[in-house]
């Protein structure tokens, strides 16, 4: 048994990549949610520049972007102008205006809230602290659902899996408590929950104390149940199409069917299973 190398980078990856409706939803992001972005950005050397998310959205009729960059270590006028780059390579690339938003585990009080890109130009991105959120009120809420036997939408479960970076300290304390309720979710989209089970497993990385622990909380949440679960919850979604007649055929009703699975299981999701593009999927018509 072993940790997952960069625990922080994977949970962002499998968030922005598998539950950006989720995500977009749990912070209360702008406009209406359309579909996740590839997460690098040419930087006109060749190179490509990684954002660690960015969604396509639909706000007062017109479509916009949002940029999701995590600072756990801090956002300070650097980290600002950086980001702010990001923001206007992609307004230029996709024409579209670009919303930035930064998560961190940092205070806000610690955090730089703004940056003067030019004299006249005031860079102010929405920032998000999970220390400002109340860990304990809302793992007592997780406790009650769990105890009621209720059932458990994504956003919920996503914050159950986040309730560790809202503490300063005793996180493997919290963690502990949190893979037991996570056994105990009742939730209805299993490959939802899979994906869930994922970011967990990079929580249980980060914060276990030893690798025995790590090997321990992995079998509470048990994983290899997870993704038995989430792949018949799959195939029912694609029997369900070949039902309809739309898993083979023409373009448009593989489009129907990515659509589908899209709103449902997420972009990441559609594209493997359909083999379109994320442009065809959001565009064709």
């Amino acid at each position: 048994m072993k940790r997952i190398d960069k625990p922080d980078d994977k949970f962002r990856k499998i968030s922005h990549s598998q539950l950006g409706k989720t995500v977009h939803k749990y912070f209360g992001l702008p406009g209406k949610f359309i579909g996740t972005l590839l997460n690098e950005i040419p930087d006109g050397e060749n190179k490509e520049k990684r954002t660690d998310g960015g969604y396509k959205v639909e706000l007062d009729g017109d479509e916009m972007i949002i940029l999701i960059e995590d600072e756990s270590s801090g956002v300070n006028k650097e980290e600002l102008l950086k980001i702010f780059g990001y923001s206007v390579t992609m307004r230029y690339l996709s024409s579209l205006p670009v919303c930035s938003v930064i998560t961190t585990t940092v205070p806000l009080e610690g955090c730089d809230q703004y940056v003067f890109s030019s004299p006249t130009n005031k860079f102010l991105p929405i920032i998000i602290s999970f220390n400002e959120f109340d860990g304990n009120q809302r793992l007592e809420k997780a406790r009650i659902k769990v105890s009621n036997h209720e059932w458990w939408d994504d956003v919920e479960g996503y914050d159950l899996v986040n309730i560790p970076k809202m503490f300063d300290d005793g996180n493997d304390m919290i963690l502990e408590e949190v893979c037991v309720l996570f056994s105990k979710m009742r939730m209805e989209n299993k490959y939802i929950k899979y994906a869930l089970g994922r970011c967990l497993r990079c929580m249980i990385s980060k914060y276990a104390i030893t690798l025995d622990d790590v090997a321990r909380l992995e079998g509470v949440i048990d994983m290899f149940k997870l993704k038995g679960d989430a792949d018949a919850y799959l195939e029912e979604i694609r029997e369900e199409g070949r039902v309809e007649g739309r898993v083979e055929g023409r373009v448009e009703e593989r489009v129907d069917l990515a659509r589908k699975i899209a709103e449902r299981l997420g972009m990441a999701e559609a594209v493997e299973s359909s083999g379109l593009s994320v442009d065809q999927i959001l565009n064709s018509p």
